[in-house]
């Protein structure tokens, strides 16, 4: 009985991106910690997945992504019960506030900045030599 479980979990472990140690190990110190651990077999893959996508988003959103724990220290921490905010994705997110700057308005409404705004746009990757 204990093989379709330890069967299942290696399905888990080899999906898992973070650093792992061999089978016996982990399932050992698994069934260890965990004293209804036969209960958690059939969660680990659905919190992994679920923590996948939220990274996934996060990733796509330019936001931080912390990188992978140990499998040991995900397992231990029972991570798999982890619930992840809604995440909405933005289609075209600024990259820096330098592309929320309407540079045309800008230059026009601060003739005495106007040398100053133009450089620091071209500096910032935007073509601004028409209005030098």
């Amino acid at each position: 009985m204990n093989d379709k479980y330890k069967e299942t979990f290696e399905q888990f472990r080899k999906q898992y991106p973070g650093a792992k140690r061999g089978l016996e190990t982990e399932f050992a110190a698994f069934c260890k910690k965990h004293k209804d651990w036969k209960e958690y077999i059939p969660e680990l893959l659905k919190g992994l997945q679920r923590e996948q996508r939220h990274k996934e988003t996060c990733k796509r959103n330019n936001e931080f992504v912390p990188s992978w724990k140990n499998l040991t220290t995900w397992l231990n921490n029972s991570c798999w019960e982890y619930e992840y905010p809604e995440i909405v994705e933005v289609a075209d997110k600024p990259k820096s506030q330098w592309d929320l700057v309407d540079w045309e308005k800008a230059i026009k409404e601060s003739p005495d900045n106007k040398r100053f705004l133009i450089l620091s746009g071209m500096q910032q990757g935007f073509d601004l030599k028409k209005y030098l």
